[in-house]
């Protein structure tokens, strides 16, 4: 609006200029003889009326005209900024250049691509990157050879561009170049995988010892290895699916080609055994395998051709077995049937003989019960026994000591040497009695069990022994951690007896040892005296067995009688080693092993 005021003004001030000088000289010329004042007043009037009418005039088409051009410039910086933001969200690339191959709109995504620098605000077209630029950034590419085109491009730092040029001629702004761009790096890389990916399972399929052939969707092959070659000559690209069965032998064709077209029309898998009419191949037998393949865009076929030759071998054999095996089972049947008919015999014997058993076994708890009377009847005998021969036994021991002690002077040397030998005896009858009580009790009494650390026992044990045997004593070695699963009253009793012959026979040594320790889970008690012939190893754990001079080494012969009965007790097992003049060694072996007692 100021724009066409200005105009309009100067128009007037012009026009009233130029009224009033050619007024002036009209009446100078023409009308000399009029008043002056009034001529110059009436075309003042009419000039200034003229002029602000045609002024008037000028300022509404001016104004008009104005307005016009304002709104269309406005739309046009409307439309361009609305390009703007439909290009900037794009997920593409896209940049306007000018007929002077210059920048002038481009997104964020194409700045990105190629980081083009931000916009200056007096440096609107980016003249610094041009399509030259452009063209400077990428490989092997030639932008003016192309037009309205794509093309994928690589640029310097090895990324992967699908660049669209378009140009746009626009009569009224101009011609222009239209940049899209698209980074497809990701889907090139896996492109490229991919074709890598597919070059080895090509080279796997050639590997394996057995056809491979992959026909398309319209049954055209593919794809073949080495060995689908040597199986079906004249394999080429025009090999059609539907050439297969003729190849394959004569007697087996028919059956072949149904099942193929049965499985080509419902596209399902398919399985047949067959021969090849292959002269080189005569004889053996293939297993074909006909898989469909689903993939996104590459449908077709897969096909299997393996050598089963071997395989339909066995089974002939095996089939002939078969045979044999049956004739075999229906013999063997019919001597089951005969063996059937003689058990039910056998049956009918042995149900007597249960019966009979069934008696005896009543008759054996009769027995037990006469026998476990027996046993009460026998410990009170035992325990009567002991009492009425320890008395007499403690009448003559104490008889004798007091001949000892009170007519010492009045027997000779001899008598006191029979006194002295009645008291060995009563002392030896004592012993004897002691031990077969305790024998008979180890054979009736309940094991009670328990876990024993035989370290401790034993030290107990050694104890008592030097109190009864004096000095000297033995050097003794205990292993330590040694343990066992019994009954501690009988495990001492029988630890008891296994140390005290130990000791009693290394009495004479001098360098006399004792050793209790573990060998293989056995614990053994070893000793380095006298031993004995191993050929009366068998003779030892009986009762009353002595093997040396009773006058050299003393005892009841029971000792060991006593620990075979304990270790039987236990459910375990004892063996001995011995050498004349060497020593003994006993072994134990109790049910559970050392390892699981430690762990309990």
């Amino acid at each position: 609006m100021k724009i066409a005021l200005k105009i309009s003004l100067i128009y007037v001030i012009f026009s009233v200029c130029y009224i009033i000088v050619s007024d002036v000289w009209v009446f100078n010329h023409f009308l000399a003889h009029a008043p002056t004042h009034k001529l110059e007043q009436i075309q003042i009037i009419k000039g200034i009326v003229f002029v602000l009418a045609s002024g008037l005039l000028l300022f509404s088409v001016t104004y008009d005209a104005i307005r016009k051009l304002e709104t269309a410039t406005l739309k046009r910086r409307v439309f361009k900024r609305l390009s703007q933001r439909i290009i900037s969200a794009l997920p593409e690339g896209v940049g306007l250049f000018d007929a002077n191959g210059d920048l002038i709109i481009y997104n964020y995504t194409l700045r990105q691509q190629f980081s083009i620098p931000q916009r200056a605000a007096n440096n609107p077209t980016l003249q610094n990157f041009s399509l030259t630029k452009l063209q400077e950034m990428l490989v092997d590419c030639d932008l003016n050879k192309r037009s309205n085109n794509e093309e994928i491009f690589q640029t310097s730092d090895k990324r992967w561009l699908n660049i669209k040029l378009s140009k746009l001629d626009m009569s009224a702004s101009g011609k222009f170049t239209l940049l899209r761009c698209e980074d497809i790096t990701d889907s090139k890389i896996a492109q490229m995988e991919l074709l890598y990916d597919k070059k080895e399972f090509l080279a796997i399929l050639e590997e394996v010892p057995f056809g491979i052939l992959l026909f398309d969707i319209h049954g055209c092959l593919k794809f073949s290895n080495s060995v689908s070659a040597l199986l079906i000559p004249h394999l080429n690209g025009s090999f059609l699916l539907s050439q297969l069965p003729d190849k394959i032998f004569d007697a087996d064709r028919h059956e072949f080609q149904i099942l193929l077209e049965r499985a080509v029309r419902t596209n399902t898998s398919m399985n047949c055994r067959c021969r090849l009419n292959n002269k080189n191949l005569s004889g053996k037998w293939y297993q074909f395998d006909l898989l469909p393949v689903k993939a996104e865009e590459n449908n077709g076929f897969l096909l299997i051709c393996r050598d089963i030759s071997v395989q339909v071998s066995n089974e002939e054999k095996q089939e002939h077995t078969s045979e044999e095996l049956k004739k075999q089972v229906d013999k063997r049947t019919e001597e089951i049937e005969r063996k059937n008919a003689s058990l039910e015999e056998s049956q009918k014997t042995l149900k007597n003989l249960l019966c009979d058993v069934q008696r005896i076994r009543d008759e054996l708890i009769k027995s037990n019960a006469k026998l476990a009377e027996a046993n009460k009847e026998l410990e009170a005998f035992s325990y009567s026994v002991s009492h009425d021969l320890r008395a007499p036994l403690r009448t003559i021991c104490g008889f004798s000591q007091a001949l000892t002690e009170d007519y010492a002077q009045s027997i000779d040397p001899t008598g006191l040497d029979y006194l002295h030998r009645i008291q060995q005896g009563t002392v030896k009858m004592t012993n004897l009695i002691d031990d077969m009580l305790k024998l008979s009790r180890i054979s009736r009494s309940a094991v009670e069990y328990a876990y024993i650390n035989l370290n401790g026992l034993i030290e107990e044990i050694i104890i008592d022994l030097r109190k009864s045997y004096g000095a000297p004593e033995p050097n003794i070695e205990i292993q330590k951690d040694i343990w066992c699963e019994g009954d501690p009253r009988l495990v001492k009793i029988l630890f008891t007896n296994l140390l005290d012959n130990a000791w009693k026979f290394t009495k004479n040594e001098k360098l006399a040892k004792i050793s209790v320790g573990l060998e293989n889970d056995e614990i053994f008690v070893k000793d380095n005296g006298v031993g004995f012939d191993e050929k009366y190893i068998s003779k030892i754990y009986e009762p009353f067995q002595r093997l040396h001079d009773p006058g050299e080494f003393k005892g009841t012969g029971l000792g060991l009688a006593i620990v075979k009965r304990i270790v039987d007790r236990h459910q375990g097992e004892i063996r001995v080693s011995s050498v004349v003049n060497k020593g003994t060694t006993f072994y134990l072996k109790f049910p559970k092993s050392q390892q699981a007692l430690r762990d309990n």
